[in-house]
């Protein structure tokens, strides 16, 4: 298996907080089976803070302990990122993806993942590092 990290993009870690959520199970399955790093993209956070109004800001503080006890790996996104950022949203212009995706697929093309936690098929079934698809968890698992 693989030492690579797994990035993780908001909607995976929305599932993750939110018991409620139908994907849940499965996000928490993927979790518990991982082997390596779960690194979350700094940008994912202010999504999550503000997503998380809708699931309870308990839990949003309570990953954010997770992160601060090296549960999580937190990834920056920092000024040497901000132009290959720039070359991947006029890549992927036709799809309109939203900052904290791009910084979700810098980091992964920064670290070298393969494999992307996220409930948003739509956009990262598209989205890329390089020319080869990510695998997207729990869809592909």
């Amino acid at each position: 298996m693989s030492r690579r990290p797994v990035v993780a993009d908001t909607s995976g870690l929305c599932a993750l907080l939110d018991r409620s959520s139908r994907a849940h199970g499965a996000v928490r399955s993927v979790l518990r089976g991982l082997d390596r790093p779960l690194v979350v993209p700094e940008p994912t956070l202010v999504e999550l803070d503000h997503l998380s109004r809708r699931f309870g800001r308990t839990a949003f503080f309570l990953f954010l302990e997770d992160l601060r006890s090296g549960a999580f790996d937190l990834e920056p996104i920092g000024a040497e990122d901000l132009h290959p950022l720039l070359l991947l949203g006029d890549r992927f212009r036709d799809l309109d993806p939203g900052y904290a995706d791009l910084a979700v697929v810098r980091v992964a093309q920064r670290l070298g993942a393969k494999e992307i936690l996220t409930l948003d098929l739509r956009d990262f079934r598209v989205l890329r590092a390089d020319d080869r698809p990510f695998v997207l968890l729990p869809a592909d698992a």
